[in-house]
């Protein structure tokens, strides 16, 4: 089964800052309240729980060395080999499942930038041998 997966890179001060900035918060009802990643770029429902995020302490212009270790990223990272940055980045967010349409590519959050890369595909193979 084949699926796409939202790319984003950008460079935070912090692991701490990364995940505030992408923390989603609860009412005492229980509903969610989106963080200012989701608010950053418009994003409407996913399912939280195919996110993947990762900040590095030492920074990398390459894509691909940014990216390796995330799911399935033996399948895609092919894609970003030739791809350097000038700048450098050391944190990634990832949402399987999701073709975000990049209403916009950049976000600042305090000195942090974030920025839309990409999506890519993915394959899920199935073990249906059960």
């Amino acid at each position: 089964m084949n699926d796409h997966v939202s790319i984003w890179i950008g460079n935070f001060g912090s692991k701490e800052e990364l995940m505030n900035y992408t923390n989603i918060k609860y009412t005492e009802d229980g509903d969610s309240i989106s963080s200012v990643f989701e608010k950053d770029f418009n994003l409407e429902y996913y399912d939280h729980d195919l996110v993947e995020k990762k900040w590095i302490s030492k920074s990398t212009n390459s894509v691909k060395d940014l990216l390796d270790g995330f799911s399935y990223s033996d399948q895609f990272l092919e894609q970003f080999n030739t791809i350097n940055f000038s700048e450098e980045f050391n944190a990634a967010i990832l949402i399987y499942n999701l073709e975000y349409d990049a209403k916009k590519i950049k976000s600042k959050y305090k000195n942090s930038e974030l920025k839309f890369i990409g999506v890519t595909q993915y394959t899920i193979i199935v073990d249906d041998r059960w």
